[in-house]
């Protein structure tokens, strides 16, 4: 079973090796440590390297994985749940993601908070926003390793969706049929 809090550690650890640009730890690239360190790491990036983001993988791209993973290790333990137990809107990559932000958000907030340019006033503001950060990333944990737990003992069911991008699709979403069909005629 995932252990959220021993994951978020990973967290801090990689913040740290991310900032002063040195390499990250290598876990095993099927383990759930490799996946949630990843989807961290590609976020990090994201916020601070923009100009080399066509190397990335999508924020999608690893919440399907860490989804993907879970499917799999139920299926591995033989976890099947009864059809009618209910489903939560939010799956745990989601909420990995969600947290993987509140992290990195919480860390520039720390900085700011420490800031000597920073006046008094500005200040204050910072360490109530941090205050709300934290409360937040305390509760999604709490929520999630919930889900979890209730994923791993078949009381909630688990289903992995690979994203489905009609948006883009003309075939799929009609407001581009129709352009298309403007434009062609």
């Amino acid at each position: 079973m995932i252990n959220v809090s021993a994951l978020l550690d990973h967290y801090d650890e990689l913040q740290v090796l991310l900032s002063e640009q040195n390499d990250v730890p290598v876990f095993a690239p099927l383990s759930i440590q490799h996946l949630v360190g990843r989807q961290f790491q590609e976020y990090w990036q994201s916020q601070t390297q923009p100009e080399s983001k066509s190397r990335r993988k999508s924020a999608q791209y690893w919440i399907d994985q860490i989804d993907t993973w879970i499917s799999d290790q139920l299926i591995a333990e033989g976890i099947v749940p009864a059809h009618d137990v209910p489903m939560n809107t939010e799956t745990p990559g989601h909420a990995f993601h969600r947290i993987s932000k509140l992290i990195f958000e919480r860390n520039k907030l720390e900085v700011a908070c420490e800031s000597p340019d920073v006046i008094a006033q500005e200040r204050q503001e910072y360490h109530h926003r941090l205050a709300i950060c934290m409360l937040q990333i305390d509760d999604i944990t709490q929520g999630l390793q919930l889900l979890i737990n209730e994923i791993h003992q078949g009381r909630k069911r688990h289903r992995s969706y690979q994203q489905i991008h009609m948006y883009n699709d003309p075939e799929m979403n009609n407001y581009l049929h129709q352009a298309e069909r403007r434009m062609a005629g």
